[in-house]
């Protein structure tokens, strides 16, 4: 059996660290959320795609139960209702929340991106979303959505999931993120992995990610795209590139933010 405990606040970078870890599968996966009490799309992505590999891949059975807070409830609820595996089920005393409309902040929960026709879909439903004054920075997210699932299907074509994304906005930080991650195996265990992973985006000027940071530029857009794999991590806001090492993940993270500018 797989405990996986979720922490209080799985927000940001570091939920990337509920990525899972590639291997055996146990019989099944326990996931403990009763001290959630946020999320956003950092953390709803590394999470669904936990729950990809184990209860779809691996064909076991994963069970979650249920955070107190009740806002917290429907709120992950709603980021994982989607397109559910049949292995994922609900703990025996956990009731799905009270139908209602889907949390505000969702723009598009988790959800498979196996395909540039899904990904073109996504991006419409984006586009479809009624005038506020998140549009400016929806459109861009919405026109960067195929670039960054066709930079996953390209270089995580082993990937033992398919590439999982998540559009969210975060009113705490007024900012709309779009995460999304896959399982490629390209820089595990790189002792150099922040040095190899800027190499690889620099080296190709014309790909979906060097694009991505283009149109923000040209549009004006104040966006920050973090590229996590490994222990890399790589950054580009305001027209510069940047790297670092953290804590190893598994797989691929792109993820663009974009703050709302009133």
């Amino acid at each position: 059996m797989r405990p996986l405990s979720l922490v209080a606040d799985m927000r940001g970078e570091a939920a990337l660290s509920f990525l899972p870890e590639r291997g055996q599968p146990p019989a099944e996966t326990l996931i403990f959320a009763d001290g959630l009490t946020a999320i956003d799309a950092w953390g709803a992505a590394a999470l669904r795609t936990s729950i990809e590999l184990y209860a779809r891949r691996q064909q076991q059975q994963v069970t979650i139960g249920a955070p107190k807070d009740p806002a917290a409830w429907r709120l992950l609820y709603s980021l994982l209702e989607k397109d559910c595996p049949a292995h994922l089920r609900l703990s025996d005393d956990t009731t799905p929340p009270p139908p209602s409309r889907r949390p505000s902040a969702i723009v598009v929960p988790t959800i498979r991106a196996p395909t540039l026709e899904r990904a073109d879909e996504i991006a419409e439903v984006i586009l479809d979303i009624p005038p506020s004054r998140l549009t400016r920075a929806l459109r861009f997210v919405a026109q960067e959505v195929p670039e960054l699932v066709a930079n996953a299907l390209t270089h995580a074509d082993r990937s033992p999931t398919q590439p999982v994304l998540c559009v969210f906005y975060d009113r705490d930080e007024d900012e709309v993120q779009l995460v999304l991650c896959d399982l490629g195996a390209t820089y595990d265990g790189d002792a150099e992995a922040a040095e190899s992973l800027l190499a690889a985006v620099q080296a190709h000027p014309s790909g979906g990610l060097t694009t991505a940071v283009e149109a923000a530029a040209a549009r004006g857009i104040d966006a920050t795209l973090t590229l996590a794999a490994g222990s890399g991590r790589v950054y580009w806001r305001r027209g510069k590139w940047s790297n670092a090492s953290a804590q190893a993940v598994s797989g691929f993270t792109a993820a663009l933010t974009v703050p709302i500018a009133d």
